[in-house]
């Protein structure tokens, strides 16, 4: 009895914080931020298995095992294993969209990752009639059956095969935090997996509270990456810029070059066509800089520093590399963004290359800045006896 008691307030227990968990991740939740979306359903999949995993247990040892007719220890037992699958499942679709640039190619990966649950799914409902993944003996105790061994290599298999998949991909990544997230992400399955063969051999229930306790380091690792997150456009914000600089101005200097970029008019643009639009064109000239890096084969960080204004940080070959990124910038900003009342937009760039000159980080981003000013002015005298609304395409 007094088992049963610690069984049932454990699993309530993880329950519960899972549960908090997702209504803190639920408070924030925007419909387009898609990894916040997958996490939720990761939390709900988990809460579904410890639910029906708390009532297996119990079912198993009170002998409560029909209801009218009904094996409820068998529905019980089905229900705890499509609980598997799906926190499972749900898991390497939070990976999917957490890691999309090195994981999911097409929408085929989500069909390809989705059928070997699909299949255990089928197996489990038609288990109880064909002992295939448990049974329960003459007696009403509940077993394994000839094909529970496969059932859970499957699982772990597949677990592994995503987990090493994303463990290899957050190895990319020259930001500590998104390293850090990523590596969490992929060492999911390996407590619970530990927890499982520790219950083969001892009377305990671990697996509960072993995945509680990943989620609960994923769901701290988000946090802590959400603090460093410029929340209209995405993009890091300023105090992981600094960070991050300051990691790589002692290791891998070399090459090591900052972009500063600021969109031209941007106080007329806001006086011009009000403040919600100019948040949609710094949002749009934030996508655009992100798709011109995705294009680009070298490591970067790409922040927003303040106001209307941007910095990269990149490692290049040669000046000419920085020349030529530059122009790919310029000219892909410089298109009219969508949904923006055909507002025209153009942004100065400016670049240096770190060298021992810079003392500090405060001293490296002045320099990109004053060079970015002198682009901007440039581009300013150009245009300096044209209108209001013609000076902001320049």
């Amino acid at each position: 009895m007094n088992d049963n008691i610690v069984f049932i307030e454990l699993n309530v227990l993880c329950v519960t914080i899972l549960a908090l968990v997702l209504m803190k991740v639920v408070s924030g939740l925007s419909k387009s931020n898609r990894v916040n979306v997958s996490f939720a359903r990761v939390i709900i999949a988990h809460i579904f298995m410890t639910i029906f995993y708390c009532v297996t247990g119990l079912l198993s040892d009170m002998g409560a095992h029909t209801l009218n007719g009904i094996n409820l220890i068998l529905i019980s037992r089905t229900l705890c294993d499509i609980g598997v699958y799906l926190s499972v499942y749900s898991w390497i679709s939070f990976i999917m969209k957490t890691e999309k640039p090195f994981f999911e190619k097409d929408k085929k990966g989500v069909l390809i990752w989705a059928m070997p649950f699909a299949g255990l799914t089928a197996l489990s409902l038609y288990s109880p009639f064909t002992r295939m993944f448990f049974y329960i003996d003459g007696s009403g105790m509940l077993h394994n059956g000839d094909l529970a061994l496969f059932q859970k290599v499957v699982v772990y298999m597949t677990a592994l095969l995503a987990s090493s998949t994303c463990f290899t991909s957050s190895r990319k990544y020259d930001d500590s935090d998104k390293r850090k997230l990523v590596a969490s992400i992929a060492l999911y399955p390996v407590l619970p997996f530990i927890a499982a063969v520790a219950e083969l051999y001892t009377s305990g229930c671990f697996v509960p509270a072993a995945t509680m306790l990943m989620l609960l380091m994923i769901f701290f690792n988000k946090q802590e990456m959400m603090i460093y997150k410029d929340h209209l456009t995405g993009l890091n914000n300023r105090s992981r810029l600094l960070r991050y600089l300051e990691d790589r101005m002692k290791n891998g200097r070399n090459g090591l070059y900052a972009i500063m970029m600021d969109v031209n008019h941007f106080k007329e643009i806001n006086d011009h066509y009000g403040h919600v639009e100019g948040d949609k064109v710094l949002a749009y000239v934030a996508d655009s800089l992100k798709a011109v890096l995705d294009k680009v084969p070298r490591k970067t960080f790409l922040a927003r520093y303040g106001g209307d204004e941007f910095i990269l940080i990149i490692n290049m070959d040669s000046e000419g590399d920085i020349k030529n990124l530059v122009k790919a910038i310029k000219r892909k900003v410089g298109n009219f963004g969508p949904g923006l009342k055909k507002i025209p937009i153009s942004i100065a760039c400016g670049y240096v290359k770190y060298d021992k000159k810079y003392c500090d980080i405060d001293s490296f981003i002045e320099a990109a800045d004053e060079a970015m000013y002198r682009d901007k002015y440039k581009n300013r005298n150009d245009n300096a006896n044209m209108m209001p609304e013609q000076a902001m395409s320049g």
